[in-house]
Order: C-alpha cells, then sequence, then structure tokens
C-alpha cells in the first residue's frame, strides 16, 4: 500500500559515554553489520561545548552507526540521539531529554497527514484455531493480531479466549470482515 508505514522503533537510553553505555555498538551491530563512523557533525559539537582534549570521552557519543543520522532536539544538555534508516530511533534515557527528540523525529519523518487508518477488535470465548481459516483470507492490506489468553472459570477450569485485531485504511472492508467472523462465531 502506498501509504503504508514499516514498523517504527524507539530506543531509550544507552546512548552516553560510559562504560554501560552499549546501545550505539549493539545499533551498528544489528543494523550495519557492526560498521561504525564517528558523525563529524555531532563531533564538532561535542568539541565546541566541551572542547578538545584526550580525556573528553564525550566525543565517543559521536561515534554512530555507519550513515546515522542525527536528532538534535535536546534542550537540556544538546547532545544529539540519532535514527537510522528514518525508522529506527535512539535517545536518551531521560524524558526531559528524549520526549523532544521522539517529537522532532515524529513531525520529520512521520508528518501528521489526513490519511485514516481504522481498527475493529473482538474478544471471543474460543481457541483462535476455530478463526485460522478466515484469518488466512483476510484481504492482503488488513493487518490481523491475535492474542490468545485463558479466562479462570468459577469452577477453576481455564477457557480459552482470543481477542482479535483487525486494522486498515478502508473502515468499509473492516466492517465486512468483522460480519464475516461474527457469522462465524454464531455457527459455534
Amino acid at each position: 500500500m502506498k501509504n503504508r508505514v514499516d514498523s517504527v522503533f524507539f530506543s531509550f537510553g544507552g546512548i552516553g559515554s560510559t562504560p554501560d553505555d552499549l546501545t550505539r555498538n549493539i545499533a551498528g551491530d544489528v543494523f550495519r553489520n557492526g560498521e561504525m563512523e564517528f558523525n563529524d557533525i555531532f563531533r564538532q559539537k561535542i568539541y565546541a561545548r566541551f572542547g578538545i582534549d584526550g580525556s573528553n570521552h564525550r566525543v565517543n557519543m559521536s561515534y554512530l552507526p555507519k550513515d546515522s543520522e542525527l536528532l538534535f532536539n535536546n534542550p537540556i544538555n544538546g547532545m544529539c540521539g540519532f535514527s537510522i534508516d528514518s525508522r529506527f530511533f535512539f535517545v536518551p534515557g531521560f524524558p526531559e531529554m528524549s520526549h523532544p527528540m521522539i517529537i522532532e523525529a515524529l513531525d520529520k519523518y512521520y508528518p501528521i497527514n489526513n490519511i485514516k487508518r481504522y481498527s475493529k477488535s473482538l474478544t471471543v470465548n474460543f481457541s483462535e484455531n476455530r478463526f485460522i481459516d478466515w484469518m488466512k483470507n483476510l484481504p492482503k492490506d488488513i493487518e490481523l493480531s491475535s492474542l490468545p489468553k485463558y479466562i479462570i472459570t468459577e469452577d477453576g477450569s481455564l477457557k480459552p479466549t482470543v481477542e482479535l485485531r483487525i486494522e486498515g485504511y478502508n473502515e468499509e472492508i473492516l466492517d465486512i470482515e468483522i460480519e464475516k467472523l461474527l457469522n462465524i462465531v454464531a455457527s459455534f
């Protein structure tokens, strides 16, 4: 679908300059096969604020996964967060720093638009196994989540339930699929 967005990931914390700040390197391993590089803009920002000397470990905060993009909006200390592929976002763990960066990322990469996304959900007291054929036949542009659970009845036995949720951009199609689901439930 033209307007569909792939999954977005936010990571909070672990991007500072102490030895326990491992997030940058892990992100490099996961998303760039370990390829890292110093971001010159961020490095110069650190030097401008803290100076250039051999004891300035803060410069390591600018050692980022290859081709990372910076997130600048940190009103507390001005240090940057970063993103990878415009959808994996890494920000400080402190809410006062991370919140403005998340807003920056959302405004830059996912601006508000007029496209409405709809969702419908239904919880039924049956095993999800009864609905697999329906799940397999959903239109490709509908996203499905199925969350099976067990509830404890008054007599102490376990009863299967499942929360089924569908999402998409066409509310009419979702309504049709929910009606199909209700018909399946009624047939039991």
